[in-house]
């Protein structure tokens, strides 16, 4: 070998031993998911991880982590003697996918069905050499002196007889080795397709730290991800009198494509994927349209219609007393479950209860006799505003028998929710048209129509009803349309929304009626609509 060549190789090969003294070893960290804070929209995703940090600079990377993760959110803190030098994300498209439940079942289902098979198999394989040992000692008659006629009538019957049970073994173990051999290429099938799904998109996030000694030490790794949500929704049952019973629960779903399994979950009521910045105000400029001409292109009218500085909008069990912790803060409410959550990657729904509460509420009845003859049994909550409730649908219960829905909306009122319990078919209503006033005239230029209606409610419990009820009387909305109210009963008018309500006190078995009348004046040349 030349000088030069080996002069080359020595070159090299100290590169080589330079390059390698100077890498950073690289640590793979197991990592868990030990809490997660799920938002009206978002989750944030804290992790935790013990290590042993090697003395010099360590690379420690944590794989396998949701690819919707917001790469502006990670956060990394550490205990120990070591020091954070850098923090870096990356997506991986090459992680290996992950085991599903479903792709364990079809793979322990065919490892059962195979060994079946192999079994069936075997005991084929025996039957047929049975066969073919008696098939071939059937002629022992012939070939050995010194047998009699009766012991060979009795070895023709047991080969007789044997053979027929072979058969039909063989039978039915062929059916079943051609059952399982279609159940095997079926679940081969199934694991093909689930194998199909390849490989998945995950995020690495690699931690550079350093330490002048090997040491213990634990990481703490967080952040944000937009694929999560819940939704509230409520129990609500009543026996008609003193306190409603208030279940608060929620519904959660994330489709991080990592399962959250025995975290610390808390529902918060803040949305951090809202924008959560001031907007500014900018300059209103108003200026004459410039004429088009004719022939235009569609698309760019619409993109020309588009104000300049418009930007995509920013992206938007048990007791419950014991097992919740409340916790107000100034701009949400946090709910800290105590019991341990476990919520698969699914995208589906999973219940998990929030809060039990006892509020105080008061009962009435309501009717809207003009749209529905039915009678509801009307609570009104008070007391609720430290609960933290938020819009949503209210299952509701009434003496133990389930109801139907109504929705609770916590935003819509100031001091008193208000909900219906149901119908309550002890208290009959009827409204009918009054004959005696309706009525069409003319009188010079204008018409005159005449409008009257009874209302008749009955009380048939044993108890006192306080009723509200409600009824309108139409609102014009032109000058030439004059609406009169005749008749109320006592009935309060809301001039600008035309309702009529009454509060009623009705005693046991107490029959009591209203009646509503108006005129509508307009000119008769005309035609009014609605009426």
């Amino acid at each position: 070998m030349s000088k030069a060549a080996k002069s080359t190789g020595l070159i090299f090969l100290s590169l080589l031993i330079t390059f390698v003294s100077l890498a950073k070893p690289e640590v793979t960290v197991d990592s868990r998911i030990a809490a997660v804070t799920v938002y009206l929209r978002g989750a944030w995703i804290e992790r935790t991880a013990s290590l042993a940090v090697p003395a010099g600079s360590t690379t420690l990377r944590f794989e396998g982590l949701s690819p919707s993760l917001d790469p502006a959110s990670i956060s990394v803190k550490g205990e120990g003697t070591y020091t954070i030098m850098s923090v870096q994300h990356r997506l991986d498209h090459l992680a290996p996918e992950q085991e599903s439940p479903a792709y364990k079942m079809v793979e322990d289902s065919l490892g059962s069905m195979t060994y079946a098979l192999k079994q069936s198999m075997n005991g084929i394989a025996v039957l047929n050499e049975e066969q073919s040992l008696l098939l071939s000692n059937k002629s022992i008659g012939g070939s050995q002196t010194g047998v009699t006629a009766a012991e060979l009538a009795r070895v023709a019957d047991y080969v007789r007889a044997r053979l027929g049970k072979i058969r039909q073994q063989l039978l039915d173990r062929e059916l079943a080795r051609d059952s399982l051999q279609e159940v095997v290429s079926r679940l081969q099938s199934q694991l093909a397709i689930l194998k199909s799904k390849g490989r998945r998109t995950t995020s690495t996030i690699s931690v550079e730290v350093s330490s002048d000694r090997s040491v213990k030490g634990t990481l703490f790794l967080k952040y944000i991800t937009p694929q999560a949500s819940w939704t509230p929704f409520y129990d609500i049952r009543s026996d008609g009198s003193g306190p409603v019973q208030l279940a608060y629960k929620a519904h959660v779903s994330q489709q991080t494509g990592v399962r959250w399994d025995g975290v610390e979950l808390t529902l918060s009521t803040g949305n951090p994927m809202a924008a959560g910045s001031l907007p500014e105000l900018r300059p209103w400029y108003l200026s004459f349209r410039r004429p088009r001409p004719v022939l235009r292109n569609a698309v760019m009218d619409m993109q020309e219609m588009q104000p300049a500085e418009m930007k995509k909008p920013p992206l938007a069990a048990g007791d419950a007393a014991s097992l919740v912790e409340v916790m107000e803060n100034r701009l949400s409410t946090d709910f800290r479950i105590r019991a341990k959550s476990t919520i698969p990657p699914d995208g589906k729904t999973h219940t998990v209860t929030v809060r039990h509460a006892e509020v105080p509420a008061g009962y009435s009845h309501a009717c809207v006799p003009k749209l529905d003859p039915g009678v509801f049994l009307v609570a009104r909550l008070t007391g609720w505003q430290d609960l933290g409730l938020l819009p949503g649908k209210a299952f509701v219960y009434l003496d133990g028998a389930y109801t139907g829905t109504s929705p609770l909306d916590p935003f819509a009122t100031e001091d008193t929710l208000l909900f219906s319990l149901g119908r309550d078919p002890r208290v009959v209503t009827e409204r009918r048209q009054a004959r005696d006033f309706t009525s069409t005239k003319t009188f010079g230029g204008n018409r005159v129509r005449s409008f009257g209606y009874v209302i008749t409610v009955r009380n048939t419990t044993k108890e006192n009803v306080r009723l509200a009820l409600e009824d309108q009387v139409p609102v014009s909305r032109d000058k030439d349309i004059t609406v009169k109210a005749e008749e109320l009963s006592g009935g309060n008018l809301d001039p600008e929304t035309g309702r009529v309500t009454w509060q009623q006190l009705l005693a046991p078995g107490e029959k009591q009626e209203w009646r509503i009348t108006f005129t509508v004046r307009y000119p008769k040349d005309k035609t009014v609509g609605g009426l």
